[in-house]
């Protein structure tokens, strides 16, 4: 370590946070990793910060900055892609109003468009597999330069306009257009369509800004609105604020008592969206080289799925990292949330994101238990761990492709956590719940299928 490195260590001490109940945990690696990579992680913006939360929680909380400079949680910056998730919310949170579905075609909103354009669906365009282009021959430079006079409306005319890449559903080519079309649908489903083109806007404000308690963070720039806001990239906020969203997405779409999101949304926005698309461009080309799966990482609505289970492929991370290095993530087997908040280049900040989270797991231990004797019968039924504290696992076995639906049931009778998932392969399966926010007591697991009623009783403890 250099001497001027060193003494900048000396004035910059960690802190960590733990509140009643908090597990305690052995974070010297971290420390070290943070510290080592400083001036290669800061950049432009002088520092970075680091948040971890674990049940609702914060765990580990530390700033760091270069001399002269001011970084922190609550600095103010744009998170470029990490934008994504949150514009992917609002699409879910409307779907939930009953104004959108997934399935929905762009045709059906724009008259106009014929052949395959029009047969777009809303999914596809927020899974980057719509055939619009996407890195594949650059976005739009009304995208790109979203900051231009002109409207979101006008912007979409001319995305749409361009030829596709390939009909849609067939290529994975992660972009900006695509995400814009669908900002446009939002705008004309939600009634709001007054051409000011910041109806989207309005949209994030009321549906998570304001419920959410993310006060400062809004699709514009730091002196201006815009009236083509970038659905994809043009959140300006701070880790703090985004780590309200990562834990309602852990507290099955709860926050602070008020229900944002259904778990039925939060399951289809963590579930693969992209089928069997060929992927033609991925952000993550060129890091085959930190993990061999990487390239072939698959994605949900405005999300990567970024780490799944070697053995059954359960979704393990959920991740949305930006172009200026902003990294937020989900761990669902340790109810764990971490933002990574720095403004730099993603390609410097990868290398060390990868090795953080590594380093994080070998310090949390994993709060869901593995299951190896249950009943390896069709429609098998386990939980893991029973009694659950925090995350429940639910294993499950399917004779053939058939539609599942999982509910966590208290025994009143009310409804308290939910799956509603797609039609399944054949095999077994694991679904996660996050139960911290429920009363301790005795529930019951329901399995439905059109076939069948399976049901298991599961403790949660204190």
């Amino acid at each position: 370590m250099s001497p001027r490195l060193l003494g900048l260590m000396l004035l910059v001490l960690p802190v960590f946070v733990a509140r009643p109940g908090a597990a305690m945990y052995d974070f010297s690696a971290v420390d070290r990793l943070l510290e080592d990579s400083l001036e290669v992680l800061a950049g432009p913006g002088g520092g970075l910060s680091l948040l971890l939360q674990q049940n609702g929680e914060l765990i580990y909380r530390r700033s760091l900055t270069l001399p002269g400079k001011r970084f922190d949680e609550d600095s103010f910056i744009p998170i470029a892609s990490a934008s994504k998730w949150l514009s992917g919310a609002v699409i879910m949170a409307l779907v939930d109003e009953g104004k959108l579905r997934l399935d929905a075609r762009a045709g059906d909103y724009f008259p106009a468009l014929a052949g395959e354009h029009a047969d777009i669906t809303l999914g596809q365009l927020f899974s980057h597999t719509s055939g619009l282009p996407g890195n594949v021959g650059g976005p739009s430079d009304c995208v790109e330069d979203s900051g231009a006079d002109i409207s979101l409306a006008e912007c979409v005319e001319e995305v749409l306009a361009e030829e596709l890449i390939g009909r849609p559903g067939r290529f994975f080519s992660y972009g900006s257009n695509s995400m814009h079309v669908a900002g446009r649908i939002a705008e004309l489903a939600s009634g709001w369509d007054y051409g000011s083109g910041q109806v989207w806007d309005s949209l994030f404000q009321r549906l998570l800004a304001r419920p959410l308690g993310m006060e400062r963070s809004r699709y514009e720039g730091p002196l201006r609105p815009t009236d083509n806001p970038r659905i994809d990239g043009g959140v300006w906020s701070t880790g703090a604020e985004y780590m309200n969203f990562l834990q309602m997405l852990l507290n099955g779409g709860r926050f602070d008592g008020q229900r944002i999101l259904s778990e039925q949304s939060i399951a289809a926005m963590l579930s693969d969206q992209t089928g069997d698309a060929t992927i033609v461009y991925s952000p993550y080309f060129g890091f085959g080289y930190l993990d061999p799966a990487l390239p072939q990482t698959r994605y949900g609505v405005g999300v990567w799925r970024e780490r799944l289970d070697a053995e059954d492929g359960a979704l393990q991370e959920a991740a949305s990292q930006g172009r200026f290095g902003f990294s937020p993530w989900i761990d669902l087997q340790r109810n764990l949330a971490g933002v990574l908040s720095v403004f730099n280049d993603y390609q410097k900040i990868y290398p060390t994101y990868f090795r953080l989270k590594q380093l994080i797991r070998e310090a949390v231990p994993s709060s869901v238990t593995a299951v190896t004797d249950f009943e390896r019968l069709d429609y098998g039924l386990a939980a893991a761990p029973n009694p659950a504290r925090s995350v429940l696992n639910i294993h499950y076995r399917l004779p053939e492709p058939q539609t599942v639906r999982l509910r966590l049931v208290s025994m009143t009778g009310t409804s308290t956590l939910g799956l509603q998932t797609a039609e399944q392969q054949a095999g077994d399966h694991v679904a996660t719940f996050a139960t911290h926010s429920l009363p301790a007591g005795v529930y019951v697991c329901y399995l439905l299928t059109e076939e069948t009623t399976k049901s298991l009783p599961v403790l949660i403890t204190d």
